[in-house]
């Protein structure tokens, strides 16, 4: 039994071993321009760039279309939905509070008793 589990922890070393030496040289024939998918993968991610393309929006009912209609309206949308809105919040100064008496506080702060 101890015998089989060492075998199988050497087959599972050896084999991250073989992997760890292809990696390397899958990255080396990959730069050298050797590798014969290059040219379906170069396809595969033009086909997936075009399909994340805009190619139109429509704004307040009406399409636009065009690189720089789209980028123009994009931009527009997100400079006015982001930018600093002034608005006028109340001023604390002049306010004149009203102070409880420390009995009134202690009185707060007493623990309830239902009787």
């Amino acid at each position: 039994m101890d015998e089989l589990h060492i075998l199988s922890y050497d087959i599972v070393s050896l084999s991250r071993l073989h992997a760890s030496i292809q990696w390397p040289k899958s990255r080396i024939n990959w730069l050298k321009g050797t590798d014969v998918n290059y040219k379906f993968f170069h396809m595969a991610m033009s086909s997936q760039k075009r399909s994340n393309a805009i190619i139109s929006i429509d704004v307040n009912d009406s399409r636009v279309e065009g690189v720089d209609g789209v980028r123009s309206d994009v931009f527009q949308h997100f400079h006015n939905h982001f930018k600093l809105v002034a608005s006028m919040r109340p001023d604390l100064r002049d306010l004149v509070l009203k102070f409880i008496s420390e009995e009134d506080g202690v009185a707060l702060t007493k623990l309830f008793h239902v009787t």
